[in-house]
């Protein structure tokens, strides 16, 4: 159970550009629309629409099309359950599943609205069943385009970040003495001082606020009972901190790497950590950011 409750929380892909929401669509009714026209399964041949597979087709891949983009206004308004930084498989499974659900009802109407040719047709059942049955295959290819597209995407974006890194480092090697942010973070509840450059990064879980630091060289954690919008306020004059995330701010001195896959962006801070996410709002900051400095 704990590995299945692990599998379900994984990153995936999310939802955050309708554009590829829309391309993703628009994937699926094609290939529904062939497999309908060209295959005909489950006899759909023997009550076609005017004798003619295609406008059969045409109505039931049409009438999908016009379910999944008016599920795209859930996108909207819920904006903060469908943030890319957010999504996970168990909710990619969640939204399968609607989706689903209602394209058997638009099968269902439709059936009822031509006039149910035979008994089963009648059934909101078997109308769920078709949706599945015929469904699946197109959703999971049009699913893997749509990581592929945003895996090489990502990656592409994540070489030039590398690149820019890579010109910080060489200037920062270059120079005689190294320019490091000097001074010390402003955390009241805590009862000693942090210098700017040993800090890594903050994060916010639940009511703590968990700080990572490495200093002469071994990692060291604190934790307080604070939020991350008071640490942020609290230090909003120190250049180098960033926040990448709702929930994590980070020292961009601190960047090693910039790391990329198809539900997002990461970077790394320092190799005994797990790297940080960058929240896909955040990312034109952060290009930004590392252009300025390179």
């Amino acid at each position: 159970m704990n590995r299945l409750i692990h599998t379900l929380k994984q990153p995936h892909p999310g939802y955050g550009n309708l554009r590829i929401y829309f391309r993703t669509v628009l994937g699926i009714v094609l290939i529904v629309f062939l497999i309908l026209s060209i295959l005909q399964p489950f006899k759909i041949g023997e009550r076609n629409i005017a004798g003619n597979p295609y406008i059969t087709a045409a109505v039931y891949a049409g009438g999908a099309f016009l379910t999944m983009s008016l599920n795209a206004v859930w996108l909207l308004v819920f904006h903060n359950w469908f943030r890319p930084d957010k999504w996970t498989l168990g909710k990619e499974l969640i939204v399968m599943a609607y989706q689903f659900f209602s394209i058997g009802l638009t099968i269902w109407l439709i059936n009822h609205l031509r006039g149910t040719l035979r008994p089963e047709d009648a059934s909101f059942g078997n109308s769920f069943f078709l949706a599945i049955a015929i469904g699946i295959l197109p959703y999971i290819i049009a699913t893997f385009g749509r990581h592929n597209y945003l895996l090489k995407h990502h990656l592409k974006e994540v070489a030039a970040f590398n690149e820019q890194l890579k010109a910080l480092q060489a200037q920062s090697n270059g120079q005689v003495v190294a320019q490091t942010a000097a001074g010390y973070l402003s955390i009241p509840k805590l009862d000693h001082s942090i210098a700017i450059d040993d800090f890594l990064f903050a994060e916010s879980k639940g009511n703590n606020l968990v700080l990572q630091v490495c200093l002469n060289n071994r990692l060291q954690q604190y934790t307080l009972r604070s939020t991350l919008n008071d640490f942020a306020q609290a230090n909003a004059h120190i250049s180098p901190l960033f926040r990448c995330h709702r929930s994590f701010i980070i020292n961009l001195d601190k960047v090693t790497q910039v790391q990329g896959n198809a539900a997002g962006y990461q970077v790394l801070l320092h190799p005994g950590l797990g790297p940080v996410v960058v929240a896909r709002s955040s990312v034109p900051a952060f290009k930004k950011i590392l252009a300025g400095r390179s």
